[in-house]
């Protein structure tokens, strides 16, 4: 038997200790993050969600000439909820927005930008179902009348 086998006796019990140690507090470690990860994941299905709510309804507006776009065709062609009122106007129920998202409503402001151009603004709005924190999407576009002029 040589000198240095002595020495070591019992070395591999304290290995064996501090691995088990290191092990357990990365396993913590990812324990602890799990809750965060699926908070964030969560999070980002819901934003998601509301983006591809709002780019729906954006190209189903730009689907639209810029001389029609009015509440009455807009409600007939099934792109908002309602023809009554002035801008902004909701396509909450249309789309089902409060289905796909916990308190979700939408809603479509149609201004003049110029006198040839209207700005189409949709707005995708939730509560964070695992913050309860109001979230919203928003997406622009415009729409260009594009009939001829006579000068």
């Amino acid at each position: 038997m040589s000198v240095p086998d002595i020495n070591r006796r019992g070395s591999t019990l304290v290995d064996a200790v501090v691995t088990l140690m290191l092990t357990a507090l990365v396993g913590l470690m990812f324990a602890a993050l799990y809750p965060a990860a699926t908070s964030c994941s969560r999070q980002a299905q819901e934003y998601k969600t509301a983006t591809a709510l709002a780019q729906r309804k954006v190209e189903q507006i730009r689907s639209f000439r810029y001389e029609v776009l009015t509440p009455s065709v807009l409600f007939a062609n099934g792109v908002i909820d309602s023809a009554d009122g002035d801008s902004p106007y909701s396509f909450t129920s249309v789309d089902g927005v409060a289905s796909e998202l916990a308190q979700g409503s939408g809603v479509v402001d149609i201004t003049d930008a110029e006198s040839d151009l209207k700005r189409v603004t949709v707005t995708v709005s939730w509560v964070s179902s695992s913050r309860s924190v109001p979230r919203s999407v928003r997406l622009t576009t415009y729409v260009a009348d594009r009939r001829t002029r006579k000068v």
